[in-house]
């Protein structure tokens, strides 16, 4: 793919308005697994969400633009959520605040998923499904809090069967940025046109050149195409000390990346990235992306503390080691 020099933008006036005017107000609803229009339990109308949470600037900037309170969520299950009337040129990322963790265990929600969906009337959705994962020992709920960045640059998909997938691969990448993909489905009047980012990687090439490389995939029912878009975030500054990171990764091998000093009052989107050192630098190295995680530890003497974890896999040939980078939204 020939790589685009263009600048990264913050959101404008217009794509607040389309956000959060009366036209096209976005509205967080649960919904059902398989993606289809389920039953609005707690709906949450996005200028009111908006309000309630004290909105005060554009996406991108350091503040969640909306948040809502998550249910309870049984050990080993799941709850949906659909952003419903999604402006076309927003990238949508989700963080979460867990909370009301018992004595002496762990309150650990994951986002297992995020999707965008486009339905035959031309609405485009994005969904999330939020999980607690069945190792676990307790019921756990928090504060979702999502925010919306413009993309710095799209292209198309091509028409992709049903099942179907394709890759692409950012080169050049800045290293001290942190690379995140939205989709806008076409619009078919027969069925909903659904796509996933379903994988996502960093690669250290040599000492100069990193590439971002990513796929997507329709997990609709119907061929269909989506607009595919690129933006890419500076990273924030995190102590070494708040950072756990894995020593030298063998092929095939994983392990997490995290901040151990997560802050479960933030009001902000924290996005994940990375950075890798080549071990042997005979190879590349490459870092896959698997699990974003987010913890509320209780201890014994009342006080609390958060952790964001990645999971990550050595996909590559040779030894690296990841580190994680992070954005704030």
């Amino acid at each position: 793919m020939r790589r685009q020099v263009l600048r990264l933008v913050g959101a404008t006036a217009a794509l607040l308005a389309l956000l959060l005017g009366t036209s096209l107000a976005g509205v967080a609803s649960a919904a059902s697994a398989d993606g289809g229009p389920g039953t609005a339990v707690n709906p949450a109308d996005a200028r009111a969400v908006a309000k309630s949470a004290g909105f005060r600037a554009a996406a991108g900037v350091g503040h969640a633009a909306v948040t809502w309170q998550s249910g309870s969520i049984a050990v080993g299950g799941s709850e949906y959520w659909t952003w419903h009337n999604a402006p076309a040129n927003a990238i949508f990322e989700v963080s979460l605040a867990p909370h009301d963790v018992e004595q002496h265990h762990t309150c650990f929600l994951r986002v297992a998923r995020t999707w965008y969906v486009k339905t035959p009337v031309g609405e485009r959705q994005f969904r999330i499904q939020l999980t607690n994962p069945a190792n676990q020992l307790q019921a756990c709920q928090g504060k979702v809090l999502l925010n919306w960045v413009v993309p710095g640059t799209s292209w198309s998909s091509g028409t992709l069967n049903p099942g179907a997938s394709t890759t692409a691969t950012w080169k050049h990448a800045n290293p001290a940025k942190v690379y995140v993909v939205g989709l806008n489905p076409g619009k078919v009047s027969t069925a909903n046109c659904a796509f996933e980012l379903t994988s996502a990687s960093y690669i250290r090439v040599n000492s100069t050149e990193k590439q971002f490389t990513f796929t997507v995939k329709n997990i609709g029912s119907v061929a269909c195409s989506a607009g595919v878009q690129l933006a890419w975030l500076d990273s924030i500054l995190i102590p070494v000390s708040e950072k756990f990171n894995p020593q030298t990764m063998h092929p095939n091998a994983e392990g997490s990346v995290g901040w151990s000093k997560y802050p479960l009052s933030t009001d902000a989107v924290y996005v994940p990235g990375l950075s890798l050192t080549r071990i042997d630098t005979s190879a590349p190295c490459k870092m896959k992306m698997l699990t974003h995680d987010f913890y509320a530890f209780l201890y014994a003497d009342g006080s609390t503390n958060g952790w964001l974890r990645v999971d990550v896999k050595n996909t590559g040939s040779t030894d690296c080691q990841p580190l994680l980078h992070l954005a704030k939204m």
